[in-house]
């Protein structure tokens, strides 16, 4: 399948579609997957092998209950992101209902899985969503953080995500000591809890074997003066190898 630019699987206003059991391989352009504004959405067992300079990443802008599990990507990451950058889309969707499962990603040049919330335009309804769980994932190398959940503003994330009994290994390769999510700065960890009200982080493991720079299993909140909340349960449960705070 096309749409614009170079996505192999690309589209937006689908409903009820599976994507499953595709290859992606390295010297394919642009991105694995990119949906827009799409609910009931499956993308199970594809797999996808980009490289640092040209990852084939999957991108659901906008998406809704939905799910994406047991795929596995080399060199590219899972986005789960607002419709914002769509100017000429009537509102501000954001993720709500997605569940990110069973995934093997290795090798980003930067986080392997996030999701991000937006505010709505001027003049729009309120952009606000989550209920989103990401669990049972292992990331492996990334170029920053293996996890991040971040909001552009306070109150868009107002029913809880989960983030539970994902591994994370050696994050931050890039070996930097922090990093600028865009929405506020992050020390070297390998889950950023950016935001959320309530949300739970259990069972998680953080190793360094150290290919990676990560300083904490888990960073709570981030350092924005954006004052968006990241009120979080359990995040002291995560496991981490010595030598690495549980959580900041």
């Amino acid at each position: 399948g096309a749409s614009s630019g170079h996505d192999n699987i690309g589209g937006g206003g689908v409903s009820n579609v599976t994507i499953s059991a595709n290859t992606v391989t390295a010297s394919a352009k642009g991105n694995a997957v990119d949906l827009v504004r799409s609910s009931g959405v499956t993308l199970a067992g594809n797999e996808v092998e980009g490289t640092a300079t040209a990852p084939h990443n999957i991108y659901l802008e906008g998406v809704t209950n939905s799910l994406v599990t047991d795929n596995v990507l080399t060199g590219s990451a899972i986005s789960v992101q607002s419709n914002a950058e769509y100017k000429d889309h009537p509102a501000v969707i954001n993720p709500a209902g997605v569940v990110i499962t069973g995934n093997t990603i290795s090798d980003t040049a930067a986080q392997g899985i996030s999701v991000r919330y937006d505010s709505p335009r001027a003049g729009e309804a309120s952009a606000a969503a989550g209920g989103n769980t990401i669990s049972n994932n292992t990331t492996s190398r990334t170029g920053v953080a293996g996890i991040a959940i971040i909001a552009e503003a306070a109150g868009l994330a107002v029913t809880p995500d989960d983030v539970s009994q994902n591994t994370v290994t050696d994050a931050f390769t890039r070996g930097t000591s922090t990093w600028n999510t865009g929405y506020g700065i992050t020390s070297a960890a390998g889950i950023v809890m950016g935001a959320g009200a309530g949300s739970q982080m259990v069972g998680n493991t953080v190793h360094n074997t150290g290919v990676g720079a990560a300083n904490y299993g888990v960073q709570v909140g981030l350092d924005s003066a954006r004052w968006v909340i990241a009120d979080v349960q359990g995040a002291d449960s995560t496991t981490v190898d010595a030598g690495v705070t549980t959580v900041r």
